[in-house]
């Protein structure tokens, strides 16, 4: 176990408190449907490790090959992942090296959330790591805090705090995602307003209390891209290089619809590989009243 103190401490105390409100344990996400393309992947790479390791030599590379191949062609052209799989079989030519490569991406394929909290009404599901989604998101109402200080540490704990005395003090139950805005602060995008999302847009009223101000946001899009670990600002960087390159590609049909965020789906006691958050930029179709013409289970093209 990690040393905690001061400060971090605090936080994850906080957010045990934070999430203990929501009246919910620790519990893992729901099984997904074993035909699904990233289970079936999955299998397929466990297989081909397996007989990989009972080989030798050359012998012990062209079974990694073959499940490669498969499972890439199980999660499709425009999968993230599949294009991980080959890059993997591109880059290793040595039968263990290319083995512990596609474990990794076995790995995340696999991967569901720890769930400490209720997801608010209507919202999607956990974006598949690695991939770009577009997703479609409900009404909903929520509670938001300027995030202020002059490190991250600051500022999440005292947007945090403040968040979690509002909803402590008006009995509202704790839900996952916390959102967290982004802006632009010089060449780099910095923190700028954490959020609790209200289980129900019904719930409570609109308007300021104290620092906090609760504001009810309409339907809308999000491009989304899954994470597994702590987030860093490496992967910021990563994700808003995809997203530019998406909306280069659909400028026709989409544009940009608010600041980059990052929707954070554990509390602190959560660590390491564990964790999992998604990184989102908000996007709308060009055409008004037209629906996107890919929602939630649809994958856009990753490169």
């Amino acid at each position: 176990m990690r040393d905690l103190r001061g400060e971090d401490m605090r936080i994850v105390l906080l957010g045990i408190c934070a999430f203990a409100v929501a009246g919910c344990g620790v519990s893992l996400a729901s099984e997904p449907d074993a035909g699904e393309p990233r289970l079936v992947a999955a299998r397929l790479l466990d297989r081909g490790r397996r007989s990989s390791a009972r080989a030798s030599g050359d012998a012990a590379l062209a079974p990694l090959r073959t499940a490669a191949e498969q499972a890439a062609e199980a999660l499709g052209p425009e999968s993230y992942q599949a294009a991980r799989i080959r890059a993997a079989v591109a880059e290793h030519a040595d039968a263990p090296k290319l083995s512990k490569a596609l474990k990794s991406i076995r790995d995340d394929l696999i991967f569901e959330p720890v769930m400490e909290a209720p997801l608010p009404e209507g919202f999607p599901g956990m974006t598949p790591v690695g991939e770009l989604v577009l997703k479609r998101y409900p009404a909903y109402r929520m509670a938001q805090a300027d995030m202020t200080g002059s490190s991250r540490r600051q500022r999440e704990g005292s947007a945090f705090s403040q968040l979690f005395n509002h909803i402590k003090s008006n009995n509202v139950a704790m839900t996952a995602p916390v959102r967290m805005d982004y802006a632009a602060a010089g060449d780099r995008l910095r923190q700028q307003a954490m959020a609790f999302l209200y289980e129900s847009p019904r719930q409570g009223r609109t308007g300021p209390d104290g620092p906090v101000r609760v504001i009810d946001v309409p339907e809308s899009w999000a491009l989304s891209i899954g994470y597994r670990g702590n987030y860093s600002a490496d992967d910021i960087d990563d994700a808003q290089q995809r997203f530019d390159q998406w909306i280069r590609e659909h400028a026709a049909e989409y544009e940009l619809a608010g600041p980059l965020r990052v929707m954070g789906w554990n509390s602190p006691w959560v660590w390491g590989a564990k964790r999992y958050f998604e990184v989102q930029q908000p996007v709308r179709p060009r055409q008004p009243g037209t629906p996107p013409a890919s929602l939630d289970a649809d994958v856009a093209r990753n490169r």
